[in-house]
């Protein structure tokens, strides 16, 4: 991922040097290098598209910034019952490191996602005590194996909304 970035500054600094100012053309380009880095990691997107995956993304609107540092736990319902499936913490770009589904580990049924915003927002911000949500709960359904899901949060300390995509 670093060399990804360095190319697409390289490209920026390159257009912006090629006339003294830079072109319009030059900073579209270079804008279009740099908002590909946003589509997520390398190895993610070299993914086959046929296959299912569930993906999810925080967005810390308190910060400014990709919720970096947030712990996310994937749980299955087992008749009355959730069982654990996968549980992991988003990198700096608010994803995880890799889906927390996909492939041949692809499962079908319903789910709960479990977003630990209070122990997230502790860390970097002022919190009430106690916080006014703990966790932020989020319940879907997986019909096939070749569902490509994408759940995003958008959040502060006191508010969040959440939203699922379709890939």
């Amino acid at each position: 991922m670093r060399s990804e970035v360095e190319f697409a500054h390289r490209q920026l600094m390159a257009a912006g040097r090629a006339s003294g100012a830079m072109s319009r053309r030059g900073f579209l380009g270079a804008g279009a290098a740099i908002g590909s880095l946003a589509l997520g990691p390398p190895e993610v997107l070299a993914q086959s598209h046929d296959e299912g995956r569930l993906t999810v993304h925080v967005l810390d609107t308190y910060a400014g910034r990709p919720g970096g540092g947030m712990r996310v736990d994937l749980s299955m319902q087992d008749g009355d019952s959730w069982k654990p499936v996968k549980s992991a913490t988003t990198v700096a770009s608010g994803r995880t490191a890799e889906p927390l589904m996909s492939g041949a580990g692809m499962l079908t049924g319903n789910f709960m996602l479990e977003f630990f915003h209070a122990e997230y927002f502790r860390r970097g911000a002022f919190l009430p005590q106690p916080a006014f949500y703990d966790r932020v709960v989020h319940f879907f359904a997986v019909p096939s194996k070749s569902s490509k899901t994408h759940i995003t949060i958008v959040t502060a300390p006191w508010g969040y909304t959440t939203a699922r995509w379709k890939e």
